[in-house]
């Protein structure tokens, strides 16, 4: 979507009833601002930020990015909170999933990577990590993120010895 002015204009003013301490009025601006432009993905990727952070709220950020998923173009940071939502909640298969589709929209995000090769340690799919992470690895040697994830196989490797 191209930014307009009415557009600008109101997510600052959102932005600005946040700053204030003013959650309630800032987030039925943000509401008002998806009614406006249903297609926009930063709003709902902002809106469910906030939700993901309080305590108790991460249905509600997860249910904001599903919305955005059927309202949306394909959108990797759409994909990728949903994932981190997922896990969040205790759905590790849910959240690799959308991890998963979050880095066929997004190929060369080592962040993502790393959250991938994390996921699967989590369901214990050790082997697959590894030989996922080592194809990574070729393809970007020496990403801080993949060095990571390879840690985490390595730590994995020790405690199941």
């Amino acid at each position: 979507m191209k930014a307009n002015k009415k557009y600008i204009k109101k997510r600052e003013e959102a932005h600005k009833k946040f700053k204030e301490g003013n959650r309630f009025e800032g987030i039925e601006i943000m509401k008002e601002i998806l009614k406006e432009y249903p297609q926009e993905s930063a709003t709902y990727i902002e809106l469910a930020r906030y939700y993901r952070k309080r305590p108790g709220q991460i249905w509600t950020a997860l249910e904001i990015l599903l919305i955005a998923e059927k309202n949306c173009k394909e959108n990797a940071l759409i994909y990728g909170d949903a994932g981190f939502c997922f896990f969040k909640a205790g759905h590790p298969e849910e959240a690799l999933a959308y991890q998963r589709k979050a880095l066929e929209l997004d190929k060369n995000n080592a962040q993502l990577k790393q959250n991938v090769v994390g996921l699967l340690l989590e369901l214990d799919k050790t082997e697959e990590a590894k030989e996922f992470l080592e194809k990574a690895m070729r393809e970007d040697p020496l990403h801080k993120e993949l060095l990571d994830a390879a840690s985490m196989i390595m730590e994995k490797v020790k405690k199941s010895n």
